[in-house]
């Protein structure tokens, strides 16, 4: 007959130092593409909410301002007395009601405002400059640079025509 013999061996309790140290690599190796990965979309999220907020207050500024040279019956484009001043809009209602429309950029807090009255509003922030200037009688261009500091900062422009009705 057969007989086997076995022997005891020794069961092992731990990991050996290879092992360990292949597990270790392999752990190095996924935290660095996780973190990789996830400051991707962090900059690409800051990048993106950068550039939307800096479109926002280009386009809120031209709303406002179209809204208003479409009703004036005179236009500046500075004044005097106030260097920041860059539109002044005056016209009358149907029934002899006058209106006067400052608009200025304040060059420290990049704020730019709209005085009707003594009310002031802001209207938009971030804009860098506002360059405003006749094209011909009754058309205007106008051109917003709008600039959002923080971790991307984005920048951007715009120009649009305005046809106010002194112009029709």
């Amino acid at each position: 007959m057969l007989k086997t013999t076995f022997k005891k061996t020794e069961h092992q309790n731990g990991m050996t130092l290879i092992e360990l140290l292949i597990a270790v690599a392999i752990i190095g190796i996924l935290s660095a593409v996780l973190v990789t990965s996830i400051v991707q979309v962090i900059s690409i999220n800051a990048s993106s909410g950068a550039r939307m907020t800096a479109l926002k207050q280009v386009e809120r500024s031209i709303d406002r301002i179209r809204m208003d040279v479409q009703m004036a019956q005179e236009i500046a484009t500075s004044d005097v007395d106030d260097p920041n001043v860059f539109l002044k809009l005056k016209w009358k209602e149907w029934d002899n009601t006058s209106h006067e429309i400052v608009y200025t950029l304040d060059p420290t807090s990049h704020e730019m405002r709209r005085q009707s009255s003594e009310i002031i509003n802001q209207v938009a922030e971030n804009i860098a400059s506002i360059e405003v200037s006749q094209l011909d009688s009754g058309n205007w261009e106008i051109t917003i640079t709008s600039t959002v500091e923080g971790m991307k900062p984005a920048t951007e422009v715009r120009t649009f025509e305005i046809h106010s009705r002194t112009g029709i």
